[in-house]
């Protein structure tokens, strides 16, 4: 496999970095709001810290995985730096009041310890028609609490944007991450005791997702999701 010598980091790579950043943000938010609220994003207010957060887990990226040369760390830094503030931006317009409760929340996977709620999370069996399951495992972004019964889950993704439409939530089978996130998040909830989700109020929501991108555009908005169960 022969590197392009401009370029430092790969999909992957900027990937992790992107969901290192915002976890270690949106953990530093929670740190300053009261007891039951969260403070609402903002550009004026809260840029420098994202800002320091992303150099220094830049500075951190670097000496693990050495850049070309200095031009390129340069050239990508100030693109992850430029979308990390339209990341920004849109959290802060799009910002209602609700409570990012749980932070890469994974399940089933070897990092499964949450913080939030101080135990491991073992995988999840989902029922399949027939009286046969499967063990789902994975980590899911963010999680927001929107209301006592309404949790809505974000995803960040990185490369080529996929399509959801309200038509076709699964394109023909080959979509389903967004339906198996949701059932899992409401098994987790109820096992661990965080919300009974009464019959008549019982929901998940799927993001507005978020494209990150190298290019002019860094963050695509993607449409809303719902899926009920």
């Amino acid at each position: 496999m022969i590197e392009d010598p401009g370029v430092w980091l790969d999909p992957s790579e900027k990937g992790i970095l992107f969901h290192q950043i915002f976890e270690k943000f949106y953990k530093k938010l929670k740190e300053i709001s009261l007891p039951g609220t969260f403070v609402s994003p903002s550009d004026k207010s809260h840029w420098h810290t994202l800002e320091n957060i992303a150099l220094s887990q830049l500075k951190q990226k670097r000496k693990r995985l050495a850049p070309p040369n200095n031009l390129v760390y340069q050239h990508e830094s100030k693109e992850i730096l430029d979308s990390c503030r339209f990341f920004l931006h849109c959290e802060e317009k799009k910002y209602k009041g609700e409570i990012p409760t749980y932070l890469e929340f994974a399940f089933g996977t070897q990092d499964n310890q949450n913080e939030e709620l101080g135990k491991k999370i073992k995988a999840v069996e989902l029922s399949l028609p027939g009286g046969k399951s499967i063990s789902f495992q994975g980590k899911i972004d963010r999680i927001d609490k929107l209301d006592e019964d309404t949790y809505r889950i974000i995803d960040y993704k990185t490369g080529t944007p996929y399509k959801f439409s309200r038509s076709k939530y699964f394109q023909n089978g080959k979509q389903i991450q967004h339906a198996l996130y949701a059932l899992s998040l409401k098994k987790m909830l109820a096992k661990a005791g965080i919300s009974a989700f009464p019959e008549s109020r019982k929901r998940v929501i799927i993001s507005p997702h978020y494209q990150v991108r190298a290019d002019n555009i860094s963050m695509v908005k993607k449409e809303e999701i719902r899926y009920w169960k």
